[in-house]
């Protein structure tokens, strides 16, 4: 097994394998012998990201991952590829298991060069003819002047792509939001959590109220599109802190907002603090949309309230994320160009249909299938 950052410990993996290194020579494994489970030095970190090379994407069926697809873009229809840019993540939110393994993948963002990140999807244009891109890092946006470079060379390059992003509420102004719109930027995914400043406090998120409102306000006038991650069930949660919740969504109106039920993944610090396990089938149970949630089971429910959160979630995952929301965007003029300029028109066809069969989808999962459980 492979602690950390794993490109180095995997070289000295494929070393082993061809007989080359003994196993106890490799930084950053865990390995079993003799029944006895050993730990070499976790803290292997690359010193340059810069060091490792593009991948060999020929070897994967890429127009399985470039279809135009609503994932990435969030319910918007576009041909796409995945980058992470970057690594490392300074935050210190309470139901997050990045901030423990620092030891092994470091806390400081480091990030690649902006001019190699854009040879890289220059790149990937070129030979799987895709019209936007989604950035996976945790922390993008905190290093502004690196975001200022990137958004220059993609000017300066005219690469012509749409592109979304993860972002944090306090790294964000007006100035440097403009700036990524002009580069292409139509998307940024905000971790808001709650509408309760008591709330952002317990989950240590590092954010006001007052910035989530003027965050969210300078997308809509720039037209990136705002999204909103909210979490309920934590630990402290009362329903006050849920009804305001709800009213923060309403002021700021996301164009899509995700609620997610809180679990305490092993290795987050509420999980250690509360000294909380789980068996192998209370996972999958977690997994299947909180079966104990829904009968308020304490085993998984964390708030101070009696309110049932997977029911609350299904209510208000079609009130607050309409079909008609995402259309409109579709008949935007940047939309509408960026379509005309791909060299996969025809595969945008299948994508209304496939948008079409996804919407009913929804609809049987959120509305249909809940009554078929019910009427059982």
């Amino acid at each position: 097994m492979v602690l950390g950052e794993g490109e180095i410990p995997l070289k000295g993996i494929i070393d082993h394998l061809d007989g080359k290194r003994e196993l106890s020579s490799i930084q950053g494994i865990a390995y079993r012998r003799n029944g006895q489970v050993h730990f070499n030095d976790k803290s292997v970190i690359s010193p340059s990201v810069d060091d490792f090379t593009f991948p060999d994407y020929s070897l994967v069926d890429m127009r399985f991952y470039t279809t135009p697809n609503a994932y990435a873009f969030r319910g918007i229809y576009l041909s796409s590829f995945y980058f992470f840019i970057g690594r490392g993540c300074p935050s210190n939110c309470s139901f997050c298991v990045n901030k423990n393994i620092k030891n092994y993948m470091g806390s400081k963002p480091r990030n690649r060069s902006a001019e190699k990140v854009v040879d890289d999807i220059l790149r990937t244009r070129k030979d799987y003819k895709i019209d936007g891109f989604y950035i996976l890092d945790d922390a993008f946006t905190i290093n502004r002047e690196y975001v200022h470079e990137f958004c220059d060379e993609l000017i300066k390059r005219k690469v012509g792509l749409l592109w979304a992003a993860q972002s944090r509420i306090n790294a964000i102004n007006h100035d440097y939001l403009k700036h990524m719109r002009e580069a292409g930027c139509i998307q940024l995914d905000f971790g808001v959590e709650s509408g309760s400043q008591r709330m952002l406090t317990l989950m240590r998120k590092g954010i006001k109220i007052q910035w989530v409102e003027e965050v969210f306000d300078n997308c809509h006038a720039l037209g990136i599109r705002p999204l909103a991650n909210i979490l309920f069930n934590h630990p402290g949660e009362e329903k006050e802190d849920i009804d305001l919740t709800f009213k923060l969504i309403d002021r700021i109106k996301p164009s899509i907002t995700y609620f997610n039920i809180f679990m305490p993944t092993p290795g987050c610090d509420l999980a250690e603090k509360n000294n909380i396990t789980y068996t192998d089938e209370e996972i999958i149970k977690m997994e299947e949309m909180g079966g104990g949630l829904s009968q308020k089971d304490p085993k998984y429910h964390y708030g101070n309230h009696d309110i049932d959160i997977v029911e609350l979630v299904r209510t208000n995952h079609f009130k607050y994320n309409k079909l008609s929301s995402l259309i409109r965007f579709m008949f935007t003029g940047t939309y509408v160009r960026q379509l005309l300029r791909s060299k996969r028109k025809i595969s945008y066809l299948f994508a209304a249909l496939a948008l079409a069969k996804e919407f009913f989808r929804q609809i049987y999962i959120w509305r249909l299938k809940p009554l078929l459980t019910k009427s059982r």
